[in-house]
């Protein structure tokens, strides 16, 4: 009974209101697969009761009539659509709606109306993405709408429906929001708070005050409707399952034409990693691409999510302060009234950071992916406070150890992962419940991108139906929990973090810095600590790292912090902690200065990669120059030396290193390292730097690199510590 000419006369909110004690509509679904529709119009004071049936009929020459009154269900059709943010400010809103169809010969579409049946303000564009048996279509709508015009054309003909959205009505209030970003090479994690209060992860719970998305579609009532909603768009909740921390990744149709505008052609898969979807392809290490293009829409749906989050919130929008991070060595941009811009390394600091250290120095690392940041604090000439005074970021990070090293692709040839894959496999194979593990684990694995790969092993003690087993059984799925108890390859890990404490502290004593009293940790590259060992036993290696390096033992306790479970979480937990001091201690002159000196100009002054030789830095000529290069290599040796040294019965047998692979690993640790070298600086310098320019790089680290993924991995195995 419902027409158009009633959008002339009535408000399309009215349908959800009552007249005369009476529900202005009523949809009631009856016996028989039938539905009846009763329309109540006010009429000064009483009302016309208008009421149609509607009831399957499978005649094709069926014809509607208006004296019998009766209408049709048509058979063969299925419609969905679902609305982000769902939330109406009446200010210059903006909405992405997707559009579902499973229609027989035919196809749907969506036409966006206001009060009084007017489309003339505005603006919309649509755009088809999945074109199977079923089709999804993507809605751009500037402005507000009050109702959907849902127009159905099929062999039998064309049939309109009305879909009215019961916005949530936006409320201001004078809560202040703060945001935190972290855009990571593997995974991405956002922190929110109020205020003056702990930050938590970004969530989205399915209840009526915190709708991520609107949807026709009820939960579970359509398979492939429902999979479709949380592949192309967005999930019905963002929480510990399908939430933050997330893959850094964007997914697109296989297949299509390329395009990047997001949700019509890309969109952040929340499913990646944790269920099966076919037909996709997807974008990882977005943060290192040449294009910067896949991480602006990566950014761009990250910031619609906080945005809906504010105000979802009824928080104040002018006072919504996002805090984001970047790595040294891309730079970064100066603040805005609402944007404040850090390194990645810095905001750890605020997180861990306590009375012990006050006035002391110590140093904040950051291990991600693609590179490792660090910040070095020094005590102030007043001897007051303690203050940054070198910051670095250098590509010696997660994926030295779990990545490709210089050859891009290359996850066959990997030995780690021909090991670890094939016993998932197995493993998977024997629990029912999470077989369609070596599916996802299939389709990641034709990328052939060995830190993609490695990732996903890593995320499968996550999953669902793993969750609550015992301790003991959850174990045999923890990629982290196999790798320390791997007696062949826990060496590699002990070496790459020495290789990295070795640098951090030799550059300390280069420029006379006092050692360290504490080292924080964060980054998911952090979780190679939890590989090596028990938290005392870590510390007692950092501890005799730095003494060998400076030469002198510590007169005072020397501890590391770092988070086992989440040390991704931290570098935003810390940069809300850091926005909060700076709006409460704004007129501070210890917080003024910190802030000023974060400004990117000044980072610029304290950015500081040691070149490892007689070199305070090196230009891309110097790193060209044969005798530069020799003298690297020779450092490189150098610390294999320290760190074969290092390694005397007592420390291997508290790492649990067996002899043969100690004799092993002696043998090939010094193989090729001049060709690494070379190797290392074609990938990631030549081409990148014009004549006299400082490289912001440490090419001491790219043999290392080399010595991991070809000497190590390669050679610390069942296999070859067999026969030596």
């Amino acid at each position: 009974p419902l027409k158009p000419v009633f959008f002339k006369y009535f408000n399309a909110s009215d349908l959800s209101s009552r007249v005369l004690g009476r529900n202005f509509i009523d949809i009631v679904e009856t016996g028989a697969g039938s539905v009846t529709v009763t329309l109540r119009i006010p009429v000064k004071k009483r009302f016309i009761e208008l009421t149609r049936t509607y009831i399957p009929i499978d005649d094709a020459s069926w014809q509607f009539s208006e004296r019998m009154g009766m209408g049709r269900i048509i058979s063969g059709v299925q419609l969905s659509t679902s609305i982000f943010p769902f939330v109406r400010t009446g200010h210059a809103d903006t909405y992405k709606v997707q559009l579902f169809t499973y229609v027989i010969n035919g196809g749907g579409s969506l036409r966006f109306l206001s009060d009084g049946g007017g489309a003339d303000t505005l603006k919309v564009s649509e755009q088809p993405r999945t074109r199977l048996s079923y089709a999804t279509t993507y809605y751009d709508v500037q402005g507000d709408f009050d109702y959907v015009e849902a127009t159905v054309t099929n062999e039998l003909g064309t049939f309109q429906g009305v879909i009215v959205p019961q916005w949530k009505p936006y409320a201001p209030s004078a809560k202040e929001l703060i945001f935190a970003v972290d855009f990571g090479t593997t995974n991405s994690h956002v922190e929110w708070a109020e205020r003056g209060q702990e930050s938590q992860p970004l969530t989205f719970t399915d209840h009526r005050e915190q709708t991520l998305i609107a949807s026709l579609l009820k939960k579970d009532s359509l398979l492939i409707a429902d999979q479709l909603q949380r592949i192309e768009f967005l999930p019905r909740e963002i929480d510990d399952v399908y939430g933050f921390p997330l893959r850094t990744a964007l997914a697109n149709n296989r297949g299509s034409a390329g395009g990047t505008n997001l949700f019509s052609d890309i969109n952040i898969p929340f499913l990646y990693e944790r269920q099966y979807f076919d037909g996709y392809e997807v974008a990882t290490n977005l943060k290192w691409m040449g294009d910067n293009t896949l991480s602006k829409e990566f950014l761009r749906e990250i910031m619609l999510l906080i945005k809906a989050k504010a105000l979802l919130e009824n928080a104040d929008l002018d006072k919504v302060r996002i805090v984001y991070f970047y790595p040294v060595s891309m730079g970064g941009a100066d603040r805005s009234r609402n944007l404040h811009v850090y390194p990645e390394s810095i905001a750890p600091a605020f997180y861990y950071k306590g009375a012990d250290v006050a006035g002391s120095s110590y140093v904040s690392v950051d291990i991600g992916g693609g590179t490792s940041d660090t910040v070095v604090y020094q005590t102030s000439a007043d001897q007051q406070k303690t203050v940054p005074v070198a910051i670095s970021s250098f590509r010696f990070a997660g994926n030295a150890i779990f990545g490709d090293a210089f050859t891009a692709h290359d996850a066959d040839n990997s030995p780690l992962l021909q090991h670890y894959t094939e016993y998932f496999r197995k493993l998977v194979m024997r629990n029912p419940d999470v077989t369609y593990l070596n599916s996802i684990m299939n389709t990641i694995m034709t990328s052939k991108r060995s830190e993609d790969i490695n990732a996903f092993l890593f995320s499968i003690e996550n999953v669902e139906q793993l969750r609550d087993l015992p301790p003991m059984d959850r174990n045999l799925y923890s990629y982290n929990a196999l790798l320390r108890g791997d007696d062949q390859r826990k060496l590699v890990f002990v070496y790459f973090y020495s290789a990295l404490i070795y640098y951090i502290a030799s550059s300390m004593k280069h420029r006379n810095f006092v050692k360290p009293k504490q080292i924080y940790f964060s980054g998911t590259g952090s979780k190679i600590l939890n590989i090596l060992g028990s938290r005392e036993l870590v510390t007692e290696l950092t501890q005799t790292i730095i003494e060998r390096v400076f030469g002198e033992t510590y007169t005072e306790p020397f501890s590391i912090k770092v988070e086992r479970d989440c040390p991704k979480q931290i570098t935003c937990r810390g940069g809300v902690r850091l926005e909060n001091e700076r709006l409460e201690s704004h007129t501070t002159p210890e917080m003024s200065a910190l802030i000023d000196m974060m400004r990117p100009r000044n980072v610029n002054a304290m950015k500081y990669c040691y070149s490892m030789i007689d070199e305070e830095q090196l230009t891309i000529d110097k790193v060209n120059d044969l005798a530069v290069r020799d003298k690297i290599v020779d450092e490189v040796k150098r610390f294999n030396q320290f760190f074969i040294d290092l390694c005397d019965p007592v420390m291997r047998d508290e790492l649990g290193v067996d002899n043969k692979v100690f004799n092993v690993f002696k043998s090939v640790v010094d193989d090729n390292v001049a060709n690494y070298l070379i190797a290392g600086i074609n990938s990631y310098l030549q081409g990148r730097y014009e004549s006299g320019a400082v490289v912001e790089d440490v090419p001491f680290f790219y043999p290392v690199i080399g010595v991991i993924r070809y000497n190590l991995l390669k050679n610390l195995c069942n296999e070859v510590i067999a026969k030596s």
